[in-house]
């Protein structure tokens, strides 16, 4: 989707916890198709950060797009997630 808002970040949850594994050490979320984030969004991304064991690696955030990078910037998320565009 383009959009991970209010309306699908709930689904997002519920596909994360279909898959979800307690061994997981690190999340790649691929940003690439997303042109918008709202706090739902913030909040779905932010649970996966929540769920992984201390000392793992930071969520790591993927080819976002400039609008997305603004809004992780502005929140100050950039110190919670990391960024990867390449």
């Amino acid at each position: 989707t383009d959009r991970l808002e209010a309306s699908n970040a709930a689904q997002f949850r519920s596909d994360l916890d279909k898959v979800w594994n307690p061994n997981i050490r690190q999340v790649l979320v691929d940003c690439q198709d997303l042109d918008f984030i709202d706090s739902s969004g913030i909040g779905a991304l932010l649970s996966i950060q929540k769920r992984l064991k201390l000392g793992a690696a930071p969520v790591t955030l993927m080819h976002a797009k400039p609008g997305v990078i603004s809004v992780i910037e502005l929140l100050r998320l950039h110190r919670v997630f990391a960024m990867q565009n390449n």
